[in-house]
């Protein structure tokens, strides 16, 4: 699969993600949101984050998201798209059992659902970068849903926001909807965040210390729960499914742990829209 370029209605049925998505801190990567460092400032400003990264500044209100979340935003983008005529965004509609059954919850957690997909509905975020020509890009504050319906014959119906497709439409996209399911099984948000972020690339390597400096976790979670990542890293079945899963290696060099990938590129395409100022560097 090689990366497509310019065709931007067909880049859009494929998403999964957007690139910016999987390069900027929007969705934590810890279990429990209330205990990081990250909701403590959220309250204090009164529901509102702003958090800064080597590639970009992103102010969160409403809500703050973890790495579930995105395993059900993924899911979402995954189904068949359609276009609504009325404001030129997409919906989906989809059967409550088989969307649990994919991301690997109980596929009676009916009411786990509904609850996240609400919570994803009281997010709003906005986003500013530099673009490769060093001039400053704004996406202003907006959410991801819009309507939601929960039918009786256990089927949902999910409305995108107008915002949010034009969003779509506007930056570079990723398409890896066969590793969706896989990156949901992980029981460890860590490591879904750690996968979402190698993907990007077709071959990478990175030090745990950057990782966590590119997501300003720092500053968003305690040291101890950063200390818990790296002991997870070095266990030898979390090496494993990672390699097995994902092509993804992780290794001591010295005092550092590196993380390298060389991408499946049969699994995961990067969806280029010429209209998108985002550097993407495919290394």
């Amino acid at each position: 699969m090689f990366p497509q370029t310019g065709n931007t209605e067909l880049n859009l049925s494929r998403a999964t993600s957007s690139f910016l998505e999987n390069t900027l801190p929007i969705f934590l990567p810890v279990s429990n949101i209330g205990n990081t460092k990250a909701h403590k400032e959220f309250m204090k400003n009164n529901g509102s984050l702003i958090v800064k990264s080597p590639f970009g500044i992103i102010e969160i209100r409403g809500r703050l998201l973890g790495q579930n979340h995105k395993d059900i935003l993924e899911m979402l983008l995954c189904q068949t798209k359609s276009l609504v005529q009325s404001d030129n965004s997409i919906s989906v509609n989809f059967g409550r059992y088989k969307f649990l059954k994919n991301i690997k919850k109980n596929v009676t957690s009916y009411d786990w659902l509904e609850d996240k997909i609400k919570e994803i509905r009281d997010f709003n975020f906005g986003i500013e970068y530099i673009d490769k020509n060093g001039k400053i890009v704004q996406h202003g504050g907006f959410g991801i849903i819009d309507q939601y319906k929960f039918l009786d014959d256990k089927t949902m119906s999910i409305k995108f926001t107008k915002e949010f497709t034009e969003f779509y439409k506007m930056e570079n996209l990723l398409d890896y909807g066969s590793y969706v399911s896989k990156i949901a099984a992980l029981e460890e948000p860590f490591l879904k965040a750690l996968v979402r972020e190698m993907i990007k690339h077709q071959k990478y390597q990175i030090n745990f210390n950057t990782f966590i400096e590119n997501y300003n976790l720092n500053n968003l979670l305690s040291g101890r729960a950063i200390y818990k990542f790296k002991e997870l890293l070095l266990k030898d079945d979390v090496k494993d499914t990672l390699l097995k899963q994902f092509n993804i290696i992780v290794k001591n060099v010295g005092e550092e742990i590196l993380i390298s990938m060389k991408r499946d590129n049969s699994k995961v395409c990067v969806l280029i829209n010429n209209k998108s100022s985002f550097p993407v560097k495919q290394k």
